[in-house]
């Protein structure tokens, strides 16, 4: 029960954070950009190095101190030179090791323990279908935050609940463990949706190659017609003159 209602806090704080993000108070945002090193994935990471652009340019405009963490090979290579003064970390063949909650936890552990923060983004690709994908950006709040506002919210619906779970409810390290538990979370379906993402792109682009070779042999296929109906009503047109003058 104390899990559910932590969830409850973790998720309406989402609802929260994009107004947060308007007051002065908060100052640090760091962005995750997840992208991807497979083939055949291009317009997966051409959607999150637009957005990354678009959102660390609307932060610098709104003067709020911006870090960038990048998560693989190719977005390195694309916003390297562009953002080196505020790149923090960079984490390489992620998709190597596989979809697990422990590599997100030691992603996020990393994160949190060397990067300072109020609020964070992570940018990734949002699986929909097999032919369809989508950019999303999905709002995090720093541990402090978070603490500050079940803190600050838990007398809202502590009457729903029994008096003999609000000293343990909390207690700090308790509520710790579930903001990386939680983060861990997000990172990890950020990482699962973006490999959907890459299965349903590789299946885009063979069903591409596909058609387009279809058109191509038909298309051979007719020109290879043409010539050989050419070719025979020439040979028929000269047997037919020649007879004409035998006669």
């Amino acid at each position: 029960m104390r899990y559910l209602l932590l969830n409850t806090f973790f998720l309406t704080f989402q609802w929260f954070l994009i107004q947060l993000s308007y007051q002065i108070s908060v100052v640090f945002f760091l962005v995750i950009s997840l992208f991807t090193d497979k083939s055949c994935c291009g317009v997966l990471n051409s959607q999150v190095l637009y957005f990354t652009n678009y959102y660390m340019n609307m932060l610098r405009y709104k003067k709020k101190e911006t870090y960038l963490i990048i998560l693989g090979k190719k977005g390195y290579r694309a916003l390297s030179r562009k953002y080196r003064s505020v790149l923090r970390s960079v984490f390489f063949d992620l998709e190597n090791e596989g979809v697990s909650f422990s590599i997100s936890y030691i992603v996020m552990n990393h994160i949190c323990m060397n990067t300072s923060f109020d609020v964070c983004c992570i940018i990734y690709n949002s699986f929909i279908n097999v032919f369809e994908h989508v950019a999303s950006i999905f709002f995090l709040p720093s541990y402090q935050l978070f603490f500050e506002f079940v803190k600050n919210n838990f007398s809202k619906y502590y009457c729903f609940f029994k008096s003999n779970t609000r000293l343990f409810f909390l207690d700090s390290n308790y509520i710790y463990n579930f903001y990386e538990f939680a983060i861990s979370c997000t990172l990890l379906n950020a990482i699962s949706e973006t490999k959907y993402c890459v299965f349903g792109a590789r299946a885009k682009a063979m069903d591409l190659v596909i058609s387009n070779t279809t058109e191509l042999i038909i298309s051979l296929r007719m020109a290879y017609n043409n010539l050989r109906q050419s070719s025979i009503t020439t040979e028929i047109v000269e047997i037919l003159t020649a007879s004409i003058a035998i006669k």
